[in-house]
């Protein structure tokens, strides 16, 4: 059985790189402020998603009136902070 530490070998660099909303250089790229902006986009997207795909198909059965209409403001809410998201992180990725 062979050794899977043995030094001949051969070593390759990962292709793998993480993938963030906001490009480029800069000293604050790693900032807290920027990985929030990020992290909110991402489960707005999420949520957002969900929520169109849940009321798609309960759109096919009888539905609560009052429930239809919650579902509805969730999904324009989280439209609205992907929008929000989004607006903040442009300018980032502009300025590089």
């Amino acid at each position: 059985m062979p050794d899977f530490d043995t030094p001949h070998q051969a070593t390759t660099q990962p292709t793998h790189r993480n993938f963030r909303w906001i490009s480029g250089p800069g000293p604050d790229r790693n900032a807290p402020s920027r990985r929030l902006w990020q992290m909110m986009r991402d489960v707005a997207v999420g949520i957002h998603a969900c929520l169109q795909i849940f009321t798609a198909s309960e759109l096919e059965r009888a539905a609560n009136a009052d429930a239809e209409n919650l579902r509805r403001l969730f999904i324009a809410a989280s439209g609205l902070l992907r929008q929000a998201a989004e607006a903040r992180i442009r300018p980032l990725n502009d300025s590089v």
